[in-house]
């Protein structure tokens, strides 16, 4: 019914999200730092209130193997895959 993820960059912080709170999963093909686009894949989940939990720490090797291994979990409940250039 929900996951824990690290709130922070610390590694031990955790914080909880219902996966009913989820509005969608958004791929994320890169992002912008000091107006450079970096081409980083990670993932992002994007709540009903427009928060984001970025876990770009924990999924930017591994994005495309997330996305392999939870597109039927998350198709079960409901939670749209997208892929997006930069949020």
């Amino acid at each position: 019914n929900s996951f824990l993820y690290s709130a922070e960059s610390l590694p031990f912080s955790r914080e909880e999200c219902k996966y009913s709170s989820i509005d969608y999963i958004a791929i994320v093909e890169g992002y912008y730092y000091d107006d450079i686009f970096f081409e980083d894949n990670h993932v992002v989940f994007v709540t009903k209130s427009g928060a984001k939990i970025d876990l770009y720490d924990s999924t930017f090797f591994s994005a495309k193997e997330f996305e392999k291994k939870t597109a039927d979990f998350f198709t079960e409940k409901d939670i749209e895959i997208k892929h997006v250039k930069a949020l």
